[in-house]
């Protein structure tokens, strides 16, 4: 009978995974993405934060299962999902704080020429000083995506397939933050990336490596100006940040 119940266990976890939209667990994520994926192990690791029982059975599952991990890329020709996305377990508070992209200047460990200003011009704008990444899981394309750059940010958001969405900034900062504590390089060498959120003069917001920000108004084009993408969780609703 204990056999039989583990072979019908077995079968329906075989079943669920087959569906569109199944999830897998969190571990078995990790065995499929490797490095590429930064979870609570990591947080704990990199920056001392705990989570809660309660948390950790919140974030059990990931959302995008094997099938998806293992599909072709469709910015990347010839390379898996699993080869080109980053995945973030994202957090909204640190040290008691919300995390913000200003309160990353505070936490970003580079010095020297790379150190952000004390004072940027974005320093009372709401993307960096009131945003924060949604509790939840995050999967992100690494690098820009191909050929996304001399186009303006219509152009660029009419690129994306089905399932995906053009970053907030909080989320491509945070990304670029995570991966660079991971592997140790930045992932978009000297291009920008351009998010939703907009400021000063309806210019959007562009992220370069680690953390630094410029604004570019979305109707103009640039040659080192792109666009990242962030898969859309299945189970929940893409909704605009607030604290």
């Amino acid at each position: 009978m204990k056999n039989e119940i583990q072979n019908a266990e077995s079968m329906a976890e075989i079943a669920l995974r087959k569906k569109p939209h199944a999830s897998i667990d969190r571990e078995t994520a990790r065995d499929i993405l490797g490095k590429k994926l930064f979870g609570p192990k990591e947080w704990l690791s990199s920056y001392g934060i705990w989570f809660s029982d309660q948390q950790l059975k919140e974030i059990f599952e990931f959302p995008w299962n094997e099938s998806i991990l293992d599909a072709p890329c469709p910015f990347v020709k010839g390379k898996s999902i699993k080869e080109t996305h980053f995945a973030f377990l994202g957090i909204d508070r640190i040290y008691n704080k919300p995390l913000t992209v200003l309160k990353w200047h505070e936490l970003h460990p580079i010095s020297g020429k790379q150190k952000p200003k004390l004072n940027p011009w974005y320093e009372d704008q709401d993307f960096a000083r009131v945003k924060t990444c949604w509790f939840k899981w995050y999967l992100m394309l690494i690098k820009s995506a191909p050929n996304s750059t001399e186009k303006t940010y219509q152009e660029q958001t009419a690129m994306m397939p089905a399932g995906y969405r053009a970053p907030f900034a909080i989320e491509e900062v945070t990304k670029n933050i995570l991966y660079h504590k991971t592997y140790g390089v930045y992932p978009n060498g000297y291009n920008w990336t351009r998010c939703q959120d907009i400021a000063i003069g309806d210019c959007h917001i562009c992220v370069g490596d680690f953390i630094k920000v410029r604004g570019w108004a979305g109707g103009r084009q640039h040659p080192t100006v792109g666009i990242s993408a962030s898969r859309k969780n299945p189970y929940s609703k893409c909704r605009v940040i607030e604290p």
